[in-house]
């Protein structure tokens, strides 16, 4: 199943069939989107939704933080940048777990695996582990 928003809208659109035809679904705004097995997650201004009918629907993630990114990974790891400037991971016991503080805004976001993040911000690139940090490009100076 594909999702997305039109650009004008805030209707959430699906598709069954790799793009060809969309229905509507949901109506609502969100910053991003994420499928799982578990569900269609979306992160809002309202914090982190989910929809378990293919997004006719959706109802909070309660004590989930608010993401203005989301996103996860082909095991179903969950992961997203809060507004709060902090990257979190939603564990399979229905937990959210701080990671780090990020420097700057994340640009770009992206789950590689359950222990593996990966993000661009102020630094440059950066791959996260539960067990460390490390700069894979450093952000170039401004000119």
């Amino acid at each position: 199943m594909l999702y997305g928003f039109a650009s004008t809208e805030v209707e959430l659109l699906a598709s069954d069939d790799e793009g060809r035809n969309w229905l509507p679904k949901a109506s609502f705004s969100a910053a991003d989107l994420a499928a799982t097995t578990d569900g269609l997650y979306a992160a809002t201004e309202e914090g982190v939704l989910i929809s378990t009918d293919n997004g006719a629907s959706f109802a909070p993630v309660l004590g989930a933080p608010v993401l203005y990114t989301i996103d996860a990974g082909t095991d179903g790891t969950l992961a997203g940048v809060g507004t709060d400037g902090v990257l979190w991971s939603y564990g399979p016991d229905g937990h959210w777990r701080r990671m780090q503080t990020l420097q700057g805004a994340a640009q770009a976001f992206s789950v590689i695996d359950s222990e593996r993040l990966v993000l661009v911000d102020d630094r440059g690139i950066v791959e996260v582990t539960p067990d460390d940090t490390t700069i894979l490009a450093p952000a170039r100076p401004a000119d």
